[in-house]
């Protein structure tokens, strides 16, 4: 069984890596993004600021593409979904709780799935992995 890519994951992580990469002034960076900052660039240390404790940029590149998002919704990973369940409508919620749970169905054995399973609870936009 197939599942595909959630837009939203792609778009985060593909705005992400760009906004990271392009950082040239003092930037206040929270914890959960510090790890995959210096991953993508590791000059990126050299501009932290960890006394101005304002917004995280990335926190809110993260919501805005989220809260955004106009394209279908069946594409969605859990995590998304659950964001933005007060735009589908019943019938499609339906429809897109009858694929996941076929596709829980199809993952007899998670052990060797662990990741993609995390991904698909979580939203692997949030994380970029190297």
């Amino acid at each position: 069984m197939n599942i595909k890519k959630c837009p939203i994951c792609e778009k985060i992580k593909e705005e992400k890596e760009k906004k990271i990469k392009n950082l040239s002034s003092k930037t206040y960076i929270c914890k959960n993004h510090l790890k995959e900052a210096i991953t993508i660039n590791s000059q990126i240390i050299e501009i932290l600021d960890f006394e101005n404790n304002k917004d995280c940029p990335l926190c809110i590149l993260e919501e805005e593409i989220t809260q955004n998002f106009q394209g279908e919704v069946k594409d969605l990973c859990l995590y998304h979904l659950r964001m933005l369940r007060y735009r589908i409508k019943e019938e499609d919620y339906k429809e897109i709780a009858k694929k996941w749970e076929e596709y829980k169905n199809y993952l007899k054995d998670p052990d060797d799935k662990v990741e993609l399973i995390f991904d698909l609870l979580t939203g692997c936009g949030r994380i970029i992995r190297k």
